[in-house]
């Protein structure tokens, strides 16, 4: 009698909760979400969470249409507050956070399941923007190529990292409740991710995959000088 052993066994990945606070991202949720899915390292095991914040637009709808899992939050409270709730459904170990208003790079989830394979004692990992954004014009190619150009000058200077990235970033669900999650009094996109990490890196240290990237939605120059005023 002879007992057939496989030569080669697919080893099983872990498993990802992508949390995504939205409000009123109906041109860029749908593509996100499909953008995730399509990820080489995407299984059935991981899951998308679409924390929508009151949007008064069909984001949600065509969030669910494309496969992400629907949280609706009870009164528009922010983004702080929407990836919290995301957070205390998630029920993988691991985070990842994305924004509404991005694309998921091709291969990025993969790399970052194997980071945290590799580096079992580490607490999160920063991915950053590409330099191509959503929408090409002058001002928004020229924020794009800044952002990109701010981490290599960063990481030239000082390789300890000291901000989460919200927009792309992730980490540890029993770490991310352990430092207390986002501060949800800041109700803006404003710098939530900022205080966060200054309770964080206390503790742990920020990672950073120059490779695992988005490409974003940057604003217009218009809408560039108002989040700076803001």
């Amino acid at each position: 009698f002879v007992v057939f052993v496989p030569s080669c066994v697919e080893r099983a990945m872990m498993s990802v909760s992508v949390v995504i606070p939205c409000y009123n991202a109906r041109k860029t949720i749908g593509p996100l979400v499909s953008s995730i899915k399509i990820q080489t390292g995407f299984s059935t095991h991981d899951e998308i969470i679409v924390v929508d914040d009151r949007s008064t637009d069909d984001s949600a709808q065509i969030a669910e249409e494309k496969g992400g899992n629907i949280i609706t939050m009870p009164e528009n409270s922010g983004p702080a507050a929407a990836r919290n709730t995301g957070v205390e459904h998630a029920r993988n170990d691991i985070i990842l956070f994305l924004d509404a208003d991005t694309l998921l790079e091709p291969g990025s989830l993969e790399k970052i399941k194997r980071f945290f394979e590799e580096h079992p004692d580490a607490a999160c990992v920063n991915g950053r923007c590409s330099m191509t954004p959503i929408l090409s014009s002058p001002a928004r190619d020229y924020k794009a190529l800044v952002e990109y150009d701010w981490h290599e000058e960063l990481l030239r200077k000082n390789p300890e990292l000291t901000c989460f990235n919200a927009r792309i970033g992730a980490i540890k669900k029993d770490i991310f409740m352990e430092i207390g999650g986002f501060d949800s009094r800041f109700r803006g996109a404003e710098v939530e991710d900022f205080e966060f990490s200054y309770r964080l890196i206390k503790k742990y240290k920020i990672h950073f995959l120059s490779d695992v990237q988005v490409r974003h939605l940057f604003p217009n120059f218009i809408g560039t000088v108002k989040d700076y005023w803001s």
